[in-house]
């Protein structure tokens, strides 16, 4: 702990966390400002459905396959819906 409190006082940043956020696609992250639209239901709907920013999500909002994930009812899907920018 201590090493990476020392990295981060010294270099401004982590490695490992500058690492981690590479391989996550900076829609997802913006995604995550959504109301009703958490961590795992972003990543699910970046798994199963390719979603990876806002116009990714309207399109599976309309054509409907984000009902189709686990928990995502008609309310849920209209409140993200309603929310989105």
């Amino acid at each position: 702990m201590a090493e990476k409190i020392h990295e981060y006082l010294t270099t401004g940043a982590l490695a490992k966390y500058k690492e981690v956020m590479a391989a996550v696609p900076e829609g997802l992250i913006d995604l995550l400002h959504i109301p009703n639209l958490g961590p795992k239901t972003v990543a699910l709907a970046n798994r199963e459905l390719g979603v990876g920013n806002l116009a990714d999500l309207k399109r599976v909002i309309a054509d409907g396959s984000l009902a189709k994930l686990p928990s995502m009812g008609a309310k849920k899907i209209e409140n993200i819906a309603r929310a989105s920018p």
